[in-house]
């Protein structure tokens, strides 16, 4: 849960209705040099039940929140780059333009096994 100034919130611009529009919102913060910091004292409660719209917002509307915005404010200012492995990382490449995925020079991970070993991707072989 995070806090905001009304003016803070009136220079990012308003949330736009739809799925993970916190999360658009804190990158276009964070994008145009917003500050995030962290309070250690409990301010309030949080209860998530069954219901909330936190859960109505799949996993895959995430990642293209999140993909979007990474090809939007970084990726394409890099002339190459590397994603640390995992289920999560083939996610987000699969999720990604083929311009962004042309600048991925590797997939990096620590398990031997996956070391040296190429990654192909089985949507775009």
């Amino acid at each position: 849960t995070w806090f905001l100034t009304r003016g803070l919130f009136d220079r990012v611009g308003p949330f736009i209705e739809k799925p993970a529009e916190d999360l658009m919102f804190f990158q276009k913060h964070c994008a145009m040099g917003g500050r995030v910091d962290r309070v250690e004292e409990v301010l309030l409660i949080y209860r998530y039940h069954q219901t909330s719209v936190t859960f109505g917002v799949s996993p895959a509307e995430i990642r293209a929140v999140k993909v979007r915005h990474l090809q939007d404010n970084l990726i394409a200012k890099l002339e190459r780059f590397s994603i640390w492995g995992g289920k999560e990382a083939r996610d987000c490449y699969r999720a990604m333009r083929e311009d962004a995925r042309q600048k991925m020079s590797c997939f990096l991970d620590i398990d031997p096994k996956k070391i040296q070993t190429p990654y192909t991707c089985r949507e775009h072989p």
